[in-house]
C-alpha cells in the first residue's frame, strides 16, 4: 500500500513538473514572439537553398562559396498567380535580381485547368509558356527556359475543372488540393520519373509553368 502511495506521488510530482516546463516554454514563446516569423522564416530559406548548396557543393564549389551564390537567385512560388498587376510584379522581381543573378518562377498554366481551387487560393489567372515568357522579356529579363511542369496532374485537373463548371461551382472557394494527400504514392514516382525527364527535356503540357530567366 505504502508503495502504491509512493508511486502515484512520484507520477503526481513527475504530471505537475512537466505541466509547470509547458507553461514556462509558452511563456517565453508568448513574450518573444515577435522573433518567430523571421526565424521561421530563416528557416525555410535554409530548407529551400540547401539542395541547391548541396549540388554546388557537389561541383567542388566550396559550401559557404555555394550559400552565397545560392542568394544570388530570386524564386517565386505562384506569387503572378495572386497579385493585381503581374507585370508590375515581374519587374519588381527583376528590379530586387543582381546584374548576373536568375529569377525562377513556378506558375499555374492554362486557364482552362481552373477551378473552384483556385478561387480557394485567391488565384487571379492561370498562365501558358509565351504569356509568362513575354512578361519575363519585357521586364528586361533573358528567358533561359520555359517549360510546363506536372504533366501527369493536368488530366485529373482537367477533370475536376470541368466538374466544377458542370456544377457552377468554379469561382466557389473549395477545399485546397494541398489538402487532398490521399494519391501521393501514385504520383511521386511520376513526379520523379518527370524530374528526370525535365533535366534535358521540355513539357508540352502540364498544371504549372516553370520559367528560368537571368538579368
Amino acid at each position: 500500500m505504502v508503495d502504491r502511495i509512493r508511486r502515484a506521488g512520484a507520477v503526481s510530482w513527475a504530471v505537475c513538473g512537466i505541466a509547470a516546463i509547458v507553461v514556462l516554454l509558452g511563456l517565453v514563446a508568448y513574450v518573444l514572439r515577435v522573433i518567430w516569423p523571421p526565424l521561421i522564416l530563416a528557416g525555410a530559406i535554409v530548407f529551400l537553398l540547401n539542395p541547391v548548396v548541396t549540388r554546388l557543393q557537389a561541383r567542388h564549389i566550396p559550401r559557404a562559396l555555394g550559400t552565397g551564390l545560392s542568394y544570388l537567385a530570386v524564386v517565386g512560388l505562384t506569387v503572378l498567380y495572386t497579385v493585381p498587376d503581374d507585370a508590375g510584379a515581374v519587374r519588381e522581381l527583376a528590379r530586387v535580381t543582381r546584374r548576373g543573378g536568375a529569377v525562377l518562377l513556378v506558375e499555374p498554366a492554362f486557364p482552362a485547368l481552373g477551378r473552384a481551387h483556385d478561387a480557394t487560393l485567391h488565384g487571379r489567372r492561370r498562365y501558358r509558356r509565351t504569356g509568362l515568357a513575354e512578361l519575363a522579356t519585357a521586364a528586361g529579363l533573358t528567358v533561359r527556359r520555359c517549360t510546363y511542369a506536372y504533366s501527369f496532374l493536368a488530366p485529373p485537373a482537367a477533370t475536376l475543372g470541368a466538374l466544377d463548371r458542370v456544377r457552377r461551382r468554379r469561382d466557389e472557394p473549395a477545399g485546397s488540393d494541398v489538402d487532398k494527400r490521399a494519391l501521393d504514392r501514385v504520383f511521386a514516382p511520376l513526379a520523379e520519373r518527370e524530374r528526370r525527364w525535365l533535366t534535358h527535356h521540355d513539357v508540352p503540357v502540364g498544371t504549372s509553368v516553370v520559367l528560368l530567366a537571368t538579368r
